[in-house]
């Protein structure tokens, strides 16, 4: 069961939107990443596209991620192994 309010404190949900916005920019500087993004310029996603859904991460709330969650996560089909 996911709980009735976001499972995460403000400071955790900015650390990890953080450390995600750092990843992107660190796997730009790789030729893999930068190939994967001239491809996805074929499918008409631009660096704007880019730049666009970052800044749309970066503003989410958390009650906005745990209804993310609910619309997409069933507890019921998660298997936790020990």
């Amino acid at each position: 069961q996911l709980p009735p309010e976001p499972p995460y404190t403000a400071e955790e949900i900015a650390d990890a939107k953080k450390g995600w916005l750092q990843s992107r920019n660190v796997s730009r500087a790789t030729d893999r990443e930068l190939a994967s993004t001239l491809h996805c310029v074929t499918d008409g996603r631009t660096l704007a596209w880019d730049e666009a859904f970052e800044k749309n991460v970066q503003a989410l709330t958390g009650d906005q991620i745990l209804r993310a969650m609910r619309a997409h996560i069933d507890p019921a089909k998660i298997s936790i192994v020990q």
